[in-house]
């Protein structure tokens, strides 16, 4: 079974904690895969890394931010719907009735 990490700074990473969390399909309540609870040093390297990182990112231009918004927001898009495709249960759970 798939074991999920935390995405950190760019990253995935495997979580430090020892107890798994299992992660579940909401349509059929099946366990999917399992997370890893993260730890406190795992909760502090993650701050710290967003805390660099938005240091950097607030001197970015708004127009230019919210550039990189829209094309994030198209990309999640274009993933949802691909996933949809690929588990037909997940159209009534996630809205898209009328994916082709």
């Amino acid at each position: 079974m798939r074991t999920l990490g935390s995405f950190v700074n760019g990253k995935w990473e495997d979580g430090s904690g020892r107890e798994l969390h299992p992660v579940t399909n909401p349509a059929t309540g099946a366990v999917i895969a399992q997370a890893a609870y993260a730890t406190a040093e795992d909760v502090d390297r993650a701050v710290k890394a967003a805390h660099a990182a938005f240091l950097g990112w607030r001197d970015v231009p708004v127009v230019d931010r919210v550039q990189e918004n829209h094309f994030v927001r198209g990309k999640c898009a274009v993933a949802t719907l691909e996933m949809v495709k690929a588990f037909p249960e997940l159209k009534r759970v996630a809205g898209f009735a009328h994916v082709e």
